[in-house]
């Protein structure tokens, strides 16, 4: 009995190892896009933050830790920058009394959060318009008709291409002492630098 294979089993050997490396190369492909779809995106942190800290008590350092719904160890905030004048120097301790989840957000964000600081401030005025667009949608949350209002404003862009948003108005913040303060020129400087990252961001989002 011969040792070869029939010439039409070797064809179907063949044709079988084609398919199964075709299925591999767009499995590859779709994961990387999936990746590159998870990473270049915004991380918006306004309801699964339950609390958390965030100190600029050393100029040109941010360090903190958030405690996020669905995560079972706190986030590490590292990041490089100040935040804005009104809280420059200084320690905030927040409190979000009506967390809720987000697995989307919470999945794609790393518990080690490094980078850059974009705008951060407690004192945000911002109209009804931008209170409704970041309230919960808890039930027991009552809507402050208030016309103007400060907003918690946390911004950072990390290593994987993300931008970090906290923007709440319904937040218990606290602020501590000042231990240095931020010029109004170091300010200014800080905001242009903000901008020009925030648009390189979005430009590479839209894959321009």
């Amino acid at each position: 009995m011969s040792d070869k294979f029939p010439e039409h089993a070797t064809r179907q050997k063949a044709f079988a190892f084609a398919c199964k490396a075709k299925y591999v190369l767009r499995v590859s492909l779709a994961a990387r896009l999936c990746f590159v779809i998870v990473i270049i995106m915004d991380i918006l942190l306004n309801n699964p933050v339950s609390h958390g800290y965030l100190s600029n008590e050393v100029p040109h350092h941010i360090r903190g830790r958030l405690w996020v719904i669905g995560c079972s160890e706190p986030v590490i905030v590292e990041l490089r920058g100040n935040f804005l004048r009104d809280i420059a120097g200084c320690r905030i301790s927040f409190f979000n009394p009506f967390p809720e989840p987000s697995l989307e957000d919470t999945l794609a964000m790393h518990s080690h959060q490094t980078g850059t600081a974009g705008e951060m401030s407690a004192s945000r005025r911002v109209s009804q318009l931008w209170q409704r667009s970041c309230r919960p949608s808890h039930p027991c949350f009552v809507f402050d008709n208030s016309t103007l209002k400060n907003m918690l404003l946390l911004e950072w862009f990390n290593p994987q291409g993300q931008r970090v948003l906290i923007r709440a108005c319904h937040w218990q913040v606290g602020v501590s002492d000042r231990r240095w303060e931020l010029t109004e020129a170091q300010e200014m400087a800080h905001i242009r630098a903000t901008r020009i990252q925030r648009r390189q961001f979005l430009l590479t989002r839209e894959g321009r």
